[in-house]
């Protein structure tokens, strides 16, 4: 293939569609307005990967990028993948039964069996975690939940998009002016007169996607940007060898999940709240009762170095990936949307807008 592809946003959708395209034979250049990449939804988020949760849309297109993610072509033969199997705990009082029953039926139509566990077992599972057993509690067990080493991806994506004969990855520049102009667009700086000029541009630009819509005189796709607050942590004794292997925890009515990350944990609540980029602030109130919730599983854990922070994770209306082409502009293409799900569906989701573009007839 030949043609010159401008990628507007260095988050995972953005290096994920420029990684497919060299890889179809495009010249690609991505442009990220932060100083690095993957800084916002793709560097806040939980690197999990599962088939039982998100939109079902979203598991089909995690499930399909499965096989890239273990065996990614951007790195040489026989190099490791980013899964690490991990599993998860669903956690459930007595009280619970109807969102147990929920899952279990959600999971009987995806045709992936989850396994009952014992509470002795998820005493013995959950080790050295002090896990608190209460009369009437039930444990679901899924195997099939991995981690994703998230930064190595991240990064290795970065170095193949510039080391690529056809790549360029540019940070630290905003667009600030998108014109079609004689079949090219071009895009400029702010603040400059300059421009690139490409045969294509993909918006991959995240939360600011319909920014910059606007900009390119293109219909926005109606975004929702809501903030999700997590939290990193640390328990006072610190971070035993032991606690590597933990399951991910995850109580059923979305209470709270947690899982190790990084030599430290991962724990949000489930709070999506909708509002200005400019203005995601962590909602504490929803973190304190996401923590009380992790507590009352976990009793005695002192908790030290808690460190909050929100997350936007960008929906369409109808929660559904956009992966499109304009019916009007034919070269403008959108890959957003991804709502927080970008790290595990991003491959098939690249390889879709790769099958548009090419048999687009442009």
């Amino acid at each position: 293939m030949s043609g010159y592809i401008g990628i507007i946003g260095g988050g995972i959708a953005g290096l994920m569609g420029g990684a497919h395209l060299l890889n179809s034979g495009y010249h690609v250049t991505v442009f990220e307005k932060e100083a690095t990449v993957g800084l916002h939804a793709t560097g806040r988020n939980a690197g999990s990967f599962s088939l039982h949760y998100g939109p079902e849309e979203v598991c089909r297109l995690a499930a399909e990028s499965r096989g890239t993610l273990e065996r990614p072509f951007w790195m040489p033969s026989g190099t490791k993948g980013y899964l690490r199997q991990r599993g998860k705990i669903f956690l459930a009082r007595k009280g619970q039964s109807a969102a147990i029953s929920r899952l279990q039926e959600k999971t009987k139509s995806d045709g992936l069996k989850l396994v009952t566990l014992h509470p002795e077992e998820a005493l013995k599972a959950l080790s050295p975690l002090p896990l608190r057993l209460l009369p009437g509690d039930q444990f679901l067990f899924d195997s099939d939940h991995f981690d994703i080493d998230v930064p190595r991806m991240v990064g290795d994506l970065e170095q193949f998009i510039q080391r690529h004969p056809k790549g360029s990855l540019i940070t630290g520049l905003e667009i600030g002016r998108i014109e079609s102009i004689q079949d090219k667009w071009h895009l400029f700086e702010v603040q400059n007169h300059d421009s690139e000029v490409f045969d294509i541009i993909v918006n991959a630009a995240g939360a600011w996607a319909d920014r910059i819509a606007n900009i390119g005189h293109i219909p926005p796709i109606g975004l929702k940007n809501l903030g999700r607050t997590a939290a990193w942590l640390d328990f006072e004794h610190g971070f035993s060898e032991q606690s590597t292997n933990v399951p991910m925890v995850h109580e059923v009515e979305d209470r709270f999940f947690a899982r190790p990350f990084q030599n430290r944990w991962f724990l949000s609540p489930s709070d999506a709240v909708e509002g200005r980029i400019e203005d995601a602030l962590p909602d504490l109130s929803a973190l304190e009762a996401g923590l009380e919730s992790f507590q009352s599983w976990f009793p005695g854990l002192e908790l030290a170095n808690l460190t909050p922070f929100v997350g936007i994770r960008s929906f369409t209306r109808n929660n559904r990936p956009e992966i499109s082409q304009n019916t009007l502009k034919t070269t403008y293409f959108t890959l957003s949307a991804l709502g927080g799900y970008g790290i595990k569906m991003a491959p098939r989701a690249a390889e879709i807008l790769v099958e548009k573009i090419n048999s687009s007839k442009i």
